[in-house]
């Protein structure tokens, strides 16, 4: 699948998700993948706290069934490691394929209630594209494993400054269940759900059941980092 790792630029301001220099053929999947995500915004903000039994999806199941699977994974190992660059390129096309995929991600997080109610649209920075989204996540993520440079071609300065204003702001947003907004605290099935999302994510864009364990193995591995998590049964 792949062709070349073309991130030298690191321009993901731009971009659509994708470099310009893939193979015909993914370069049209992935133009229709990415115009998905930029058509698709988090829901209207709703001044009322959710239902806590309002969760339930088929899909929004999947993702947390596949995330809590990879969080057994990674506490299995001692350490867990990301998937090399030669493989994300095999599996993606491109390195900068990342941002494609995690906006993907977005894509599925604002139609999942258990995950959209940590969107408050009443803030401009919030009320933004699934693509947008992803493109700040998935550059934190490709700068943090590769040592790339994509989230300050963002012009947002740098990621791990950027990343704690925003779960404050996701944490206490009023569309929460009250619990959730008291604890100011993700829960721990938020945390499997997000890692599951992005494993449905690599899934859509094409990548090996292998790739998507690894990637979310990976993830998993890594989410302590925003702990402590409320637990919930």
């Amino acid at each position: 699948m792949g062709q070349t790792m073309s991130s030298k630029d690191y321009n993901a301001l731009t971009s659509h998700g994708y470099p310009s220099t893939l193979k015909p053929e993914l370069t049209q999947k992935y133009q229709v993948l990415s115009e998905k995500a930029k058509q698709a915004f988090p829901p209207p903000f709703v001044n009322k706290p959710q239902d806590p039994e309002a969760v339930e999806t088929p899909e929004g199941n999947r993702a947390l069934e596949l995330g809590s699977a990879a969080m057994k994974r990674a506490k299995a190992q001692w350490r867990t490691k990301p998937p090399t660059k030669e493989e994300v390129v095999t599996e993606l096309g491109d390195l900068e394929c990342f941002l494609l995929m995690f906006g993907l991600h977005y894509c599925r997080m604002f139609s999942d209630p258990r995950m959209n109610v940590l969107f408050d649209t009443r803030h401009a920075d919030t009320n933004v594209s699934a693509l947008d989204h992803g493109k700040r996540v998935g550059a934190a993520v490709l700068d943090r494993w590769y040592g790339t440079r994509y989230f300050r071609s963002l012009g947002r300065g740098s990621s791990f400054f950027a990343v704690t204003p925003t779960h404050q702001q996701a944490k206490r947003c009023p569309m929460r269940p009250v619990h959730h907004q008291k604890a100011m605290k993700f829960t721990t099935k938020q945390r499997d759900t997000w890692i599951g999302h992005v494993t449905c994510a690599a899934g859509e864009m094409g990548a090996s059941q292998e790739f998507q364990d690894k990637l979310s193995t990976a993830l998993a591995g890594n989410i302590d980092i925003y702990a402590p998590f409320l637990q919930e049964d």
